[in-house]
């Protein structure tokens, strides 16, 4: 025991001879462990904020999701009273599948007659057109004609001024 605590004690000084010849004190060591306690501390405090925030985050989704609990138990307690009073009034499901399904046709037959509208309509546009072309080369076949016979007209006033001189 007592070459071992020698052993130790030589180890301790052999230790704190390099620590001095570096230029580390007693005091040196005391405030570094110090600071790093005090760090320590800092982080210890940041932990236990992050977990209280975490904890009170985690309160408030569980009250967020018992109220969304209580309006979903409330929406279909609503829904299931709604029905039975549909139910209590003859009203059935098939009911009121024959009356979706009678507006779902109504709602395609008026789509189809729009269509056929539009088709109508895109016809006569085309044939307007067609007329409206046709009226275009009528009247400039007209102004050609006419342009000839006063050219005509206007040669044959000429010869008979040059046949009268």
């Amino acid at each position: 025991q007592t070459e071992q605590t020698n052993a130790t004690k030589a180890d301790m000084q052999k230790l704190l001879g390099e620590l001095e010849a570096s230029g580390t004190t007693a005091d040196n060591l005391k405030n570094a462990l110090f600071s790093k306690v005090e760090g320590n501390k800092k982080l210890m405090q940041e932990i236990d904020s992050m977990k209280t925030e975490s904890e009170k985050q985690e309160k408030d989704s569980k009250a967020f999701l018992m109220q969304q609990t209580e309006q979903t138990n409330a929406m279909k307690a609503d829904m299931q009273k709604l029905l039975g009073e549909l139910e209590a009034s003859g009203t059935t499901a098939d009911k009121w599948k024959d009356k979706l399904f009678s507006k779902e046709e109504a709602n395609k037959k008026l789509m189809q007659e729009n269509d056929n509208m539009k088709t109508e309509s895109d016809k006569q546009d085309k044939e307007l057109k067609a007329f409206l072309m046709q009226q275009t080369e009528q009247t400039n076949a007209i102004k050609a004609y006419d342009e000839k016979q006063t050219e005509l007209v206007g040669r044959l006033s000429k010869a008979e001024q040059d046949e009268a001189r």
